[in-house]
């Protein structure tokens, strides 16, 4: 079933970046992959990082109604209030955002405010659906995601096909929304009825379990994407805004092929690890993923790089060629990005507060150091060469702190 849905959206994000490359361009894409940063770091903040402590909690509570309706409770009152302020600050604030994001290129402070309306709509779709992946319905799960995904795709061809970049751009902002009705009406016809949690179920447990889970996600989830709008700036600034359109053009392939991947960390990866499991029960599960996932992946990034003339001119259009030469070094970077992230998730679901930031921050930190360094010593190329260097340090680097569980473990 999560195989179906992510190759409708695989399929679908093809047929999107088509139409971006067709009706945009390299220095569109450059400014949506800007927009996108900044959104991302806005949900971050809106649901203060909660996705993964609401996927442990609920997978381990299920069976308990008492602690779910206090843990429900709890994300309720503590989304929605942050949400609002987080949509107010937005709102308030589009003309600053307006230039942070895009400069002078456009000035769209409409589209701002929009976000900053609907942002309290974003934070309850993703509360809902990782409630429904900790109660582990993944048909469920699956179904809205797949709805949602057609929708996505109808919506967002539309607006671009007719309003070029501003289309694509409300797009981003608008299909969240649309996402959140059809969860509603989903749970809604599986009898699933919803009621206004009191504020006598606060649980002040519940708030500093989701504490440790909020500022470990949202210290990556907010400084990432921020040194990743700094990259492509810098990219803007030395070496082009085209080189920077292709560059996240890749960046979106690149984030395609590996749904396949990524997409079960969410799903399985995380609420298995999140169970009581030994060191020596840990390494079995990384050994089980990697043997299940990785030769499949390095097969398909293979054929990925010996076919990657056409899947430049299919997927986008000749302006993106100069994209040919970065495959190496990218697929090498995903390839040992997939293995690093594998090991990371146990930092998350064991709660491993110190070593997360501290693993987070050097990684985040080499891809902007590196990024910046290899781009102004070897040119367009050197982003991709900061990208797959700096996740071989990352793995090295959670190889280390796992060494007893990988290693040691009779």
């Amino acid at each position: 079933m999560n195989g179906i849905s992510v190759l409708l959206r695989a399929m679908i994000s093809v047929v999107v970046s088509k139409i971006v490359a067709i009706y945009i361009g390299p220095q569109g894409m450059a400014l949506l992959g800007n927009f996108r940063n900044f959104i991302n770091s806005v949900q971050t903040l809106g649901g203060l990082g909660l996705s993964n402590g609401i996927i442990k909690y609920v997978s381990e509570s299920k069976s308990d109604s008492l602690v779910l309706e206090k843990l429900y409770a709890t994300l309720f009152f503590l989304g929605g209030i942050t949400s609002i302020l987080v949509g107010g600050v937005i709102y308030f604030g589009a003309g600053y955002w307006n230039s942070y994001v895009f400069g002078e290129r456009l000035n769209l402070e409409l589209l701002f405010k929009f976000l900053g309306i609907v942002l309290p709509f974003y934070v309850a779709q993703i509360f809902l659906l990782n409630v429904i992946n900790g109660l582990s319905k993944y048909k469920t799960y699956v179904y809205i995601n797949i709805i949602g995904n057609s929708l996505y795709f109808i919506t967002v061809v539309f607006l671009i096909v007719r309003f070029k970049l501003v289309g694509a751009l409300y797009g981003i902002v608008l299909t969240p929304v649309l996402l959140f009705l059809v969860t509603v009406l989903f749970l809604w016809k599986e009898k699933f009825r919803f009621t206004i949690p009191e504020i006598k179920n606060l649980s002040s447990e519940h708030v500093r379990n989701l504490a440790i889970f909020a500022v470990m996600t949202m210290f990556s989830g907010l400084l990432l994407p921020q040194v990743l709008m700094q990259i492509r700036i810098h990219l803007i600034t030395n070496i082009g805004e085209i080189e920077a359109g292709i560059w996240e053009g890749l960046q979106q392939f690149s984030s395609q092929y590996l749904l396949f991947v990524t997409s079960l960390f969410t799903l399985y990866l995380l609420p298995k690890l999140s169970e009581n499991l030994s060191d020596l029960d840990f390494r079995k599960e990384v050994l089980i993923f990697y043997r299940s996932i990785l030769p499949f992946l390095a097969l398909g990034m293979v054929l990925i790089y010996f076919l990657r003339k056409y899947i430049v001119i299919f997927l986008f259009s000749k302006d993106f060629l100069e994209m040919e030469s970065l495959f190496a070094y990218q697929l090498i970077g995903d390839f040992l990005k997939i293995m690093s992230l594998t090991l990371a998730y146990q930092l998350i679901a064991k709660k491993m507060f110190w070593k997360y930031l501290l693993t987070e921050a050097i990684s985040i930190g080499v891809i902007y150091g590196t990024s910046v360094y290899f781009i102004d010593a070897f040119g367009f190329e050197g982003v991709v060469q900061a990208y797959a260097l700096s996740y071989l340090l990352y793995l090295l680097l959670l190889v280390g702190v796992f060494r007893k569980s990988l290693f040691f473990t009779k």
